[in-house]
């Protein structure tokens, strides 16, 4: 057995080298493991026949909630002692955890399927133009207290009518911050991001898993469970335990760094199913959503008044539009056709009753469908989900290099500066810089092709962690030593440190690595040296602003070990690629030179003049 490690990077400064090393050592803290076996270790090595769900194009139909009997959902999704039924027949090596097998066979392989070019529109819209779209969304009727039928959640739960779940996460391996008693949605989805690049090391997937298991005859995920009982957890701000809704764009994700094609045939009737749920108890006759703020996650930023939160409704777009492009993976022509009708209808409605032409920025709206002028983040999920167009989306990026709004020194803070609720000691999400936040910047900012900026961005926020790495003693951080100290969960927007936020004692978190190594891995893999990987395609692509010493080191392709390292010789620029395997790798020196070949096993160089 050949013992993997994490692929390395280059860059020229090593202090970034450092940070992305330790976060793999920082890492084994948030992995839980337990010396108890789990069900799938006490099955290592057994064939499992569990029957597998099949999609079908009629399940995205736009009809009332799919309504599933009790003992029929205990036998599609939790059978065989809670693992997920919707596993297909695999085989574990003995004494290997693996739930679902990840070596796709040449039958599974997809070499010829389109990618999308680094965005998520290409390959999930296709042809459907605007004028497809309807304009009209079906109003959904939502019963009222004064309804006889009408039960809250805490009135169900008061009646002792309760989902079979499992009843513990010991024995189970999954992400999530060590000493927490809950089990986080977030934790699930942007853990994703980064476990994908351990080198299989640490999988991406058991963690969504999780949550995947649990879903209740009705849709139903939760944000939370309690990792003890594996029961929900709830909140009385949020009392349907609503979280964000990403776990679409996690999985396309995860298809694009494994292949695993089966894998998206067994998880998107669930995340349909968590969609319908959503839609029967969010969804309003204007086609937007209202749903609490804490759904959101941005607990107390100033936007109290907010019926209809900007970002949520952006993500649901979010959610059905990667729920589309996994149709397309499955060339389920009429699934993916539905969901692009929902995800236009949503569009539309958010250009049309979110977007401030004069001030040029999404707002929330009231329960009027009055805009709330207060700038935050949130106004920049649209962009991670192409909802602006051309000069939309320019007049909300020149935002973020206004020092009056949202260009300070650390990008990007949570609320606008020239805010009167803005706090330059953060004050939570009132001015806070979070790595989650700023990450999904940044990849709003590879939608529109503004690569140099989103690099730009991505390594000055990487100096500001390093620089604010230390212990955080009141207003006396000791700043710059990058060799000890911690991450942190937020950071200052104007100058190096942690945020404050004296009413939360607890916050920021350190080694809060949820948020923090989608900076110190993701970041610096895709954005600052640049790389972006598919397995379907076996196509690596370099964009790159200019030819720097970087490169990454035994990067796992599936079976194919990968290195590619650019250097400066005698002869000029040179690139350096080792690889067992054939793949296709496209250089793009922005604004410069672009060049695809085809890369064959071996090592190889080439000089970049003589491109």
């Amino acid at each position: 057995m050949i013992k993997r490690d994490f692929p390395k990077i280059h860059f020229y400064d090593q202090d970034f080298v450092d940070i992305y090393d330790k976060t793999w050592a920082w890492i084994q803290d948030c992995w839980n493991t337990s010396n108890e076996k789990s069900t799938g270790e006490k099955l290592a090595g057994e064939k499992l026949e569990i029957p597998a769900v099949e999609t079908t194009s009629e399940m995205v139909a736009e009809t009332p909630s799919i309504e599933t009997d009790e003992a029929q959902y205990q036998a599609e999704v939790f059978s065989l002692d809670y693992l997920p039924s919707e596993m297909v027949s695999f085989e574990n090596p003995p004494g290997e955890l693996c739930w679902f097998d990840l070596e796709m066979s040449a039958e599974t392989a997809v070499p010829d399927e389109p990618l999308l070019e680094n965005t998520a529109i290409e390959h999930a819209i296709g042809e459907l133009s605007p004028e497809d779209s309807p304009l009209e969304a079906p109003a959904i009727e939502h019963p009222t207290s004064e309804d006889p039928s009408f039960e809250t959640p805490e009135m169900e739960r008061a009646a002792g009518e309760k989902p079979s779940l499992p009843k513990s996460l010991i024995g189970r391996k999954y992400f999530s911050y060590p000493g927490s008693p809950v089990i986080q949605q977030v934790d699930a989805i942007f853990s994703s991001f980064f476990l994908v690049y351990s080198n299989r090391i640490y999988q991406a997937h058991p963690t969504l898993d999780i949550f995947y298991e649990r879903q209740e005859p009705n849709g139903a995920i939760r944000s939370a469970y309690d990792r003890i009982s594996g029961l929900p957890v709830f909140d009385e701000d949020n009392p349907e335990g609503l979280g964000i809704p990403l776990f679409a764009w996690a999985e396309f994700n995860l298809y694009h760094k494994s292949a695993n094609k089966k894998r998206i045939k067994e998880v998107l009737p669930i995340l349909h199913r968590y969609t319908e749920w959503i839609d029967s108890h969010f969804k309003r006759s204007n086609g937007l959503y209202e749903v609490p703020l804490s759904a959101t996650g941005m607990v107390n930023a100033p936007r109290e008044a907010a019926v209809y939160p900007m970002d949520f409704n952006t993500m649901m777009a979010i959610n059905v539009l990667y729920l589309s492009a996994l149709a397309d993976i499955l060339n389920d022509k009429e699934a993916s056709f539905q969901y692009k009708r929902q995800y236009f209808s949503l569009k539309t409605r958010i250009n049309t009753l979110m977007w401030n032409n004069d001030d040029g920025f999404y707002y929330d709206i009231d329960k009027d469908e009055q805009h709330i002028p207060v700038k935050t983040i949130a106004g920049y999920w649209p962009l991670l989900a192409e909802i602006p167009n051309d000069d939309k989306a320019e007049r909300i990026i020149e935002k973020l290099q206004d020092p009056r709004l949202f260009g300070t020194p650390h990008p990007f803070p949570s609320l606008a500066v020239n805010d009167p609720a803005f706090d330059e000691h953060g004050g939570g999400y009132r001015g806070s810089v979070f790595p989650h936040l700023t990450f999904m910047v940044i990849k709003g900012l590879e939608r529109y092709q503004r690569w140099d900026f989103a690099r730009e961005c991505a390594i000055r926020h990487l100096y500001f962690v390093l620089d604010s790495m230390g212990p955080a003693e009141g207003n006396n951080h000791q700043n710059g030593n990058h060799h000890t100290g911690n991450l942190w969960e937020a950071y200052l927007p104007l100058r190096e440190g942690p945020a404050q936020w004296p009413d939360n004692p607890d916050f920021p978190r350190s080694q809060y690595l949820t948020y923090d190594a989608l900076s110190t891995v993701c970041l610096t893999i895709e954005n600052i040296v640049g790389l972006f990987i598919s397995l379907p395609r076996k196509t690596v692509d370099w964009i790159i602003p200019s030819l720097e010493i970087m490169g990454v080191e035994n990067l796992s392709l599936k079976k194919n070990m990968i290195t590619i390292l650019s250097n400066k010789s005698g002869r000029g620029w040179e690139i350096h690629m080792e690889s067992e395997k054939l793949y296709y790798f496209t250089i793009n020196i922005l604004g410069k030179k672009k060049k695809t070949l085809p890369i064959p096993s071996g090592k190889c160089s080439m000089l970049i003049d003589k491109l």
